[in-house]
């Protein structure tokens, strides 16, 4: 073996640098796992008792999986220098730790075969210009890929066969904790518990999450927020509204245990993969649901209830099953006009005291200052073919618009629900509008 790695080992390689690619695959491994480190360190004097001076220790992609889904800055140097002629032997303790997946299998053997660089591990060294030593390492490289696909597929059954029995435990939110048999329970803190009941009413208050953050900001109210770590701690603090809309989704708050609640879709951005988490899945396609699993703050029907509100006034709406949040102004419908061209809806934008010929002003009588407000349409232009075109589809300012103070006057003496008869009635009070309100 020491013949075969002296005559493998040229003087053109001794000429070049010797590097040490250390990796371990998480960042609990480097925190808790040092001997493998220490282990993969020690290479360096295995590379000096080969016949180089001074090797160099690469250790950017510690606590970083070689899985293929994260970007690793330690590797694609060592690619750079790899193909500059920089390297004249790669040392790792085994084929896992430079890669496990087969892209970064393939391009690592080409620029290795190409540029007469060496490998070596615990065993031996291989030169990636014969066959035989690219054979060799690459059915390494599928060992190592295939052992982790295996491990992942282990992990995965077994947590859905716990999960089945609602036994897998996880970080909880605010208002729960686990007992000593690891069965999810109301927080013994009676403070918890009130603060997390006073959210859902105040959420019943509110048309939005948005809203319901904002009357946290302007009251100062804390709220019991969950921080990670080891251990969990609880922290009284003003909630974000992330923080609040990720409250309100968990199902856990209704007694309903679930796994499986979201899934990763993959997708190819900048020449890599990309591993991209879905917020939420449907109900029903959820892997593991248990109702009255645990005690609840909220019903099962209240929660459907609150993620129909949050579906309706989220920002990135859908035509035909959202209404949008109320919010404050002038304009009687805004939220609820749409575009007779396109279909889109119509989005109100007060403006400040500009262009005083064109925009109507409206005087404040309790506060004495003027509002002005100019009527903007979301929809984009069509153009040929079908394309988008940059611009409004229309924009109208709040002066042509007093022709509808009739139809303003109709709605608010009609109840709801509105029917074929309010729009009838509206035209027969502003006959001038008919052709407008027709195609609106």
């Amino acid at each position: 073996m020491k013949a075969l790695v002296e005559h493998r080992i040229t003087r053109q390689h001794l000429d070049r640098r010797a590097v040490v690619y250390v990796r371990q695959s998480s960042p609990d491994q480097v925190r808790n796992y040092t001997e493998s480190r220490r282990v993969q360190l020690g290479l360096r004097d295995r590379a000096i008792a080969m016949g180089w001076r001074s090797p160099v220790v690469i250790e950017d992609d510690l606590g970083l999986s070689a899985g293929g889904f994260t970007e690793r800055p330690g590797f694609q140097h060592l690619l750079a220098q790899v193909a500059m002629r920089a390297v004249g032997i790669i040392l790792c303790i085994d084929a896992s730790r430079l890669s496990r997946n087969s892209k970064d299998w393939a391009n690592l053997f080409e620029l290795c075969g190409h540029f007469e660089t060496l490998i070596a591990d615990l065993d031996q060294v291989y030169d990636l210009s014969f066959p035989n030593d690219r054979l060799v390492l690459g059915i390494k490289g599928t060992v190592s890929e295939l052992e982790l696909s295996i491990l992942r597929t282990r992990l995965k059954l077994g947590a859905e066969s716990k999960a089945a029995r609602g036994k897998l435990k996880f970080v909880v939110p605010p208002g729960y904790s686990h007992d000593d048999d690891g069965q999810i329970i109301l927080d013994a803190d009676r403070r918890v518990q009130k603060g997390v009941a006073a959210l859902f009413d105040q959420f019943d208050r509110c048309s939005s999450v948005r809203q319901l953050g904002l009357w946290y900001r302007a009251t100062r109210t804390p709220f019991p927020v969950r921080k990670l770590g080891k251990p969990c701690t609880t922290v009284w603090e003003v909630p974000s509204v992330d923080t609040l809309r990720k409250l309100l989704k968990h199902p856990i708050y209704a007694g309903v245990y679930t796994y499986g609640r979201s899934r990763d879709r993959v997708e190819y951005v900048d020449g890599r993969l990309v591993k991209k988490r879905e917020v939420q899945l449907p109900p029903d396609q959820w892997r593991v649901c248990i109702y009255e699993n645990h005690p609840a703050y909220i019903s099962w029907e209240r929660y459907l209830a609150n993620q129909d509100k949050m579906a309706a006034s989220r920002p990135r709406w859908t035509m035909e099953d959202s209404l949008g949040p109320l919010r404050d102004g002038l304009a009687l419908l805004q939220g609820l006009l749409r575009c007779g061209h396109c279909g889109k809806r119509v989005h109100v934008a007060y403006q400040s005291q500009t262009r005083r010929d064109v925009l109507l002003r409206w005087e404040d009588r309790q506060g004495g200052r003027p509002t002005l407000y100019v009527l903007r349409l979301a929809a984009r232009r069509q153009g040929r073919g079908g394309a988008t075109v940059r611009g409004a589809c229309a924009s109208r300012t709040s002066s042509p618009l007093s022709h509808l103070a009739p139809i303003s006057a109709c709605i608010l003496t009609t109840r709801p629900p509105w029917s074929a008869n309010t729009r009838s009635t509206a035209v027969e009070a502003c006959p001038a509008t008919a052709g407008r309100w027709s195609r609106t």
